[in-house]
């Protein structure tokens, strides 16, 4: 994952939940985005992203952070 994706994602989190993630969850949001990756027939954490900043009201954003917050 680049770091412009890991930064979208830990401000996502951040503006929907309040939790902050620190540089040190790169390994925790990696892993756990790679399952959701997969599990959802996206080839990578880039693409689920672009997903992401495509639409706007993505239901892809709730899968995230319920895959970050469990």
């Amino acid at each position: 994952m680049n770091a412009a994706d890991f930064d979208y994602i830990r401000k996502l989190v951040r503006d929907r939940t309040g939790v902050v993630l620190s540089d040190d969850k790169h390994y925790l949001i990696e892993s756990r985005l790679s399952i959701l990756a997969k599990n959802t027939g996206v080839n990578s954490i880039g693409a689920l992203v672009a997903q992401l900043r495509l639409k706007p009201f993505n239901p892809l954003y709730n899968l995230i952070v319920e895959a970050l917050m469990t």
